[in-house]
């Protein structure tokens, strides 16, 4: 319902946190409306999981300008890097994590 034609998803791992960012070239909102990220809702529940996972969530949005939303969450102790993404096509050299 955006109208987007473009996602651009990031991730990127470090030992401590990893870091997603998603933006989309849609339509955008107004983000002070209060239904925008309400509780039960689509960008609300996002808020709600990344809080749960002892993370942050930002999303910036205006009408017209489309939309990004990004997640910082911290990597617990038994979390690793599995791989390093060089070798993935097209990828860059972050990390993959586990």
């Amino acid at each position: 319902h955006s109208g987007a034609t473009q996602v651009n998803v990031g991730i990127v791992g470090s030992p401590e946190r990893v870091l997603v960012e998603v933006v989309v070239d849609g339509a955008g909102f107004d983000t002070s409306d209060p239904r925008v990220a309400a509780p039960g809702t689509g960008l609300g529940l996002i808020r709600e999981r990344v809080a749960f996972l002892g993370g942050e969530c930002g999303i910036h949005s205006s009408p017209g300008e489309g939309t990004s939303v990004t997640a910082r969450l911290p990597l617990s102790a038994t979390a690793h890097i599995i791989e390093t993404a060089t070798g993935l096509a097209g990828a860059p050299p972050e990390a993959v994590v586990a």
